[in-house]
């Protein structure tokens, strides 16, 4: 099936010991092998030969991108063979897509097949039938740089295929031995060193070059254009290239503007480039090196030339910004490392860049890291932590236990690790598979560097029908460390549960296998999550996102209590999100759960967390998902935030907020350049496609001096069958770095995706919002609803006044009566039997001298209570916003005196037996217990033993008549047409003094008493009545009586008319 390539084909020496390995390992075992030789000594060639001339077969050959793709083939179609004097060998070279898998699968001329990792997974995801007809067709998988993220999904698709399979690479690391279990590298593993290759010729040397100055853009290619005159007749190439590296498009744009300014040939390439903007040097795609028209010396780009440019003219790279990845700096200097055979004796490429990139120390790693072959292998790691473990003794004494030394090898029998119970819980699909995660949950930990400990190396160490642990460790560099490396090395754990419908999932490091769960599991909801914390929750902690997607509003607030249920609810909790919550239960424990991100903890106390072995895990996990399962209420405290909604079929977004200073991370543009937002909401609109929006974000780059704006970009997609939002790139993004995960680069895009609660669309017509992968509605009820609530009506005798009339108060005074008038508030809340008061009242204030605290002051020092009361009646319009803006106004100014406040009431002075009310003989200190203070030592005592009392009772009380009636107010909750001016002004009133109550403690009561009209007033409103009764009449009478004298005038004749 493999053959030898013969003699006659013109190969470089190491190609032909690349391809003698690869025929070898090929005849011999099924597992994958790996090619490594650096760019420019002929990796194509040898995939032309190995397909073409080696395998009798169907090959197929997968590459990173479209045009890697499309070169390939014409490589292998005339380029290679041309370039090396060889008649082209039998058979088709076709591109597949998946669009004409049909086609190419049954034209049998076809001998290899030239595909990308994203057509090949989505076939395999998309089309599993035509993906097993493909399957069948090849017998060789050919990988070209498969070094390329996301791995874990095409490596998935590579190895589902089930064939042969060779990896080629240009720049080493250990992980591309890990994704295709590549378990003996000595075996499986070709290798041609950069420093052979240099050796032998076949690459340029590499020379560096530094600029001085600053990096500001314009002096760099001042002093670009000074080095290009006085050096490029020295560089290898007669007619020499450069390409210059920019971290995004604007900066390329006035990179060439400004070279070309200077008199040099440049063009620019990036995908943000418009078709008529050719005209000013700057392309989308980038130009064939054979094109004439094309005569630039100078090739600006961001990331479009990094590969698949074979052009040996080009033997200068130029850096006018930071690359920050080591890898993708080797790629970019393996473009000018390609010899010709017509150049300059002796002449070396030459990278060109500020001192402040230290480009050169980063090379000289490269190449020691390069030489030494067992360094890209993942057996180094695992040699460390063995190394590290016999240099541990069998037992210590550390951190005050006697310890035995851990041991991998038992972990099958014995994990010895702890699985503490904070976990992420998915809920599964009917496509989801427990084997499949395995698979790729260790494909996900190989890939990130993870050594997994036990007997399999690509498996978990523990597993049964419904669960499977890996224990690994994890190796990083200190975070002190920059250019230098110092292992830290941590113990890992992951548990995957499955039960019933739910996986329940516990990471220490944070791997995870996201495409797999994106594809076969979802997000449970915050109402579903919620259930975790029932009605046996005391709730501790709340932490809630706005709303109103605007930067004008605080966007999150954490709020912390001892009992948060025993706080008011307010209007404003109807446009919250509860985003996380912690409670604590006597049988449950402390528990966390953020309902943005499906995370649960149950808080453990160091001596628990001991002994939390894998069993008690599996049964807490169990557990939680039988909660869930069994739809158990969540808690009431819950109901007084926005509520989630079904999806809707079709969502229109309107505005968007994304909240990136939340989580400590390091913005910058996929150059390396660091930026910061400038504004984090933006107005949503409509593309051309249906369910497609578009909105743009204003970053500016961090450089104080020079700061530069960059818009960025964001289409927006809802997908109606998972009832979410997915963002997918419109032009640049930006790359994210989070604190604590510093060898972790993801996208904007990508990072948006995966944490949705830093998100906040607000939708057409304002009444939903979107978050976290859940939709929330606004509605005002329930929390209007709680204010009424705390409204009573006691069962007290009607009163008519707050005082008392006049007459009462002229009699009450002219008899030094004792007590309040009839009929009267202040009499009501004086008698003990009305029960107005919460509490039994051992002291009773009346305050109303004029500048009074409150109409009315009880307390009670043994239980620690006091009630600030004031009283007000209205005019029997059932609602009076005016009266009920008095009684609220007067109750906000004083409740300063509930809290830690250094001044007193001005009328304390004067609550004494001895002084009276209004000239009264109601005395101003109704109640007191014998020996009590008086006075300003009345209040001092009050405010030392009550107020400032950890443990205190705090009320203020409003006593009203005539002027809120609970019944009209529930009408207007009920039925918005019931609502007027004066129950929404009434409503909105009481939320206010609700809401600042709340921030002091203090609760608040209203009691609606009833209503009587005086007698006087009853006579009064009789006579108004009367009095409208006859006018009408007479307007009646009026009326009918020139009706009738109308009728009886003669009519004109049509013809007098």
């Amino acid at each position: 099936m493999f053959k030898n390539v013969p003699p006659s084909v013109d190969l470089w020496k190491h190609q032909r010991a690349a391809l003698n390995f690869s025929v070898k390992h090929l005849r011999a075992s099924d597992e994958a092998c790996l090619i490594r030789m650096p760019t420019g000594t002929g990796k194509t060639g040898v995939i032309a030969c190995l397909t073409l001339l080696s395998y009798a077969g169907v090959s197929l050959i997968i590459t990173p991108w479209a045009n890697l793709k499309k070169q390939m083939i014409s490589d292998l179609r005339e380029n290679f063979w041309t370039k090396i004097g060889h008649g082209r060998p039998k058979g088709e070279i076709e591109g597949l897509l998946p669009s004409n898998i049909d086609d190419v699968l049954k034209n049998s001329n076809v001998k290899v097949i030239v595909t990308t990792f994203t057509t090949l997974s989505v076939i395999h995801r998309t089309f599993p039938q035509k993906f097993l007809e493909l399957s069948n067709h090849i017998g060789l998988t050919v990988v070209d740089e498969g070094h390329y993220e996301p791995a874990v999904r095409w490596g998935r698709s590579v190895k589902a295929l089930g064939k042969k399979t060779v990896l080629l690479t240009a720049t080493p690391y250990r992980n591309d031995l890990k994704l295709f279990r590549i378990s003996n590298p000595r075996k499986s593993v070709f290798q041609f060193t950069h420093e052979e290759a240099e050796r032998n010729s076949i690459i340029r040397k590499l020379a560096f070059h530094a600029l001085p100055g600053t990096t500001n853009l314009k002096s760099l290619c001042v002093e670009f254009k000074k080095f290009w005159d006085n050096n490029h007749r020295q560089l290898p190439a007669s007619n020499p290239r450069a390409i210059v590296v920019c971290p995004d498009a604007q900066t390329i744009r006035e990179a060439v503007a400004t070279l070309s300014s200077l008199g040099l040939k440049t063009l620019g390439v990036h995908d943000q480039f418009r078709g008529d903007e050719q005209a000013n040097g700057l392309y989308r795609y980038v130009p064939h090196k054979s094109d004439r028209k094309v005569d630039a010396d100078i090739w600006v780009h961001q990331y479009k030339l990094m590969e698949g440019l074979d052009d040996d003219r080009i033997c200068c790279i130029a850096l006018f910004g930071p690359v920050q990845n080591d890898r993708k700096l080797i790629q970019q200097i393996g473009r000018a490392l390609r010899r010709s055979k017509s150049e300059r004796t002796n002449a070396t490429a030459i990278l060109v860049s500020p001192d402040d990139y230290a480009v050169e120390k980063r090379w000289n790693a490269y190449r020691a890291f390069e030489v030494d072959s067992e360094l890209a292998t993942p057996a180094h790691f695992r040699q460390v932590v063995d190394g590290l473990l016999k240099l541990q003794p069998p037992a210590e004494y550390f951190e005050g236990r006697f310890r035995q030394r851990f041991r991998p090898d038992d972990i099958a029998n014995d994990p010895q690790v702890t699985i503490a119970p904070s976990v992420l819980i998915r809920k599964v699909s009917s496509t989801f598979d427990f084997d499949n995660y395995i698979q790729e949950c260790t494909d996900t930990l190989n890939l990130e560097d993870a050594i997994i400990l036990g007997k399999d190396w690509y498996g978990p160490c523990m597993q049964d029908d419904n669960f499977a642990l890996w224990v690994y460790a994890k190796l990083s560099n200190s975070r002190l460390l920059e250019r230098e490396s110092f292992y830290e090395i941590r113990l890992e754990a992951h548990c995957a549960v499955l039960s019933g419908h739910y996986l329940v999932i516990s990471d220490t490091s944070g791997a995870l296998p996201v495409e797999l769960l994106d594809q076969h599991t979802s997000d449970l909801g915050a109402d579903v999550l919620m259930r975790l914390i029932d009605g046996q929750f005391r709730i501790t902690n709340v932490s809630v996102n706005s709303a109103i997607p605007f930067d004008t509003v605080v966007r999150a607030a954490n709020l912390r209590g001892h009992n948060l249920a025993n706080i008011a609810t307010s209007l404003t909790d109807r446009v919250q999100i509860c985003r996380s919550a912690t409670g604590v239960s006597p049988t449950n424990g402390r528990r966390y759960v953020g309902a943005n991100k499906g995370r649960v903890r149950q808080d453990l106390s160091d001596a628990q967390k001991r002994i939390y072995t894998l069993d008690t895990f599996l049964q807490w996990a169990e557990s939680v998902s039988s909660v869930l399962a069994n739809g158990t209420a969540t808690n009431q405290l819950f109901q007084r935030y926005m509520q989630t909604v079904t999806p809707p079929d079709r969502a229109e977004p309107r505005t968007i907020s994304i909240d990136l200073l939340r989580e400590d991370l390091e913005l910058s543009t996929m150059g390396g350049v660091g930026v910061r937002i400038e504004n984090s909401s933006a107005n949503i609109t409509a593309s051309v496609t249906a369910h497609s929006y578009n909105c743009t974000f204003d970053f500016s780059t961090a450089d104080p001096d020079q700061p530069k704006r960059i818009a960025v970009k964001l289409n927006l997609r809802y997908q109606p069958t998972k009832g979410r939002f997915w963002f997918h790139p419109a032009g640049e993004t930006l790359s994210v770095r989070k604190a604590g995960e510093p060898g972790r680069v993801r996208s904007l895009i990508e990072y948006l995706n995966q944490n949705q609660g830093l998100i906040l669309i607000g939708l057409k017509g304002g009444g939903m919002v979107y978050q976290g992968r859940d939709f929330y509605a606004v509605d005002y009820n329930y929390a209007e609803r709680a204010l009424i609530n705390r409204i009573t009506q006691p069962a007290v005798l009607a009163c008519s006044t707050e005082k008392g009339t006049s007459t009462q108060l002229d009699q009450a005074k002219a008899k030094k009566d004792a007590a309040f008038p009839d009929g009267s508030l202040f009499k009501a809340i004086a008698e003990a039997s009305s029960r107005l008061i919460p509490f039994d009242a051992t002291v009773l204030i009346c305050d109303d001298m004029g500048s009074e605290g409150a109409d009315f002051i009880a307390a009670d020092f043994h239980s620690k209570k006091i009630a600030f009361i004031h009283a007000k009646t209205g005019d029997d319009r059932k609602i009076s916003a005016a009266a009920f803006h008095d009684i609220v106004a007067q109750a906000l100014k004083n409740l300063a005196y509930l809290s830690r406040n250094p001044e007193q009431p001005k009328g304390a002075k004067s609550w004494r037996k001895a002084e009276f009310w209004n000239n009264t003989g109601v005395s101003s200190l109704l109640r007191a217990p014998t020996g009590s203070p008086e006075g300003d030592e009345l209040w001092e005592k009050l405010k030392s033993e009550i107020i400032e009392s950890s443990d205190a009772e705090l009320h203020v009380i409003l006593v009203t008549a005539g002027c809120c009636d609970i019944v009209k107010l529930r009408e207007a909750v009920h039925d918005p047409k019931a609502r007027t001016a004066e129950t929404g002004q009434l409503l909105h009133l009481l939320e206010g003094l609700s809401g600042y109550a709340r921030q002091l403690g203090v609760g608040l009561t209203v009691h609606d008493v009833p209503f009587k009209l005086t007698a006087e007033k009853a006579a009064a409103k009789e006579v108004e009545k009367e009095a409208r009764r006859v006018a009408a009449a007479a307007k009646k009478a009026a009326k009918k009586s020139t009706t009738k004298r109308d009728s009886k005038a003669p009519r004109q004749s049509k013809r007098s008319k």
